[in-house]
């Protein structure tokens, strides 16, 4: 969400998850945004999933 509309991450989409929350922040040019990602597993609709949020 970016000002009440929902946006696609698409340079994001399909890459690996290492600096993918950095470049939105960049992108967005806020460092206080917080990101939760489903990485390439989830994008290919995986069905098992770690537990392993903050």
């Amino acid at each position: 969400m970016h000002h009440g509309e929902g946006e696609l991450g698409r340079s994001i989409c399909g890459g690996l998850q290492q600096g993918a929350e950095d470049k939105l922040k960049e992108e967005l040019d806020d460092k206080r945004i917080e990101v939760l990602q489903i990485g390439p597993a989830g994008e290919n609709l995986v069905r098992i999933l770690p537990d392993q949020y903050e």
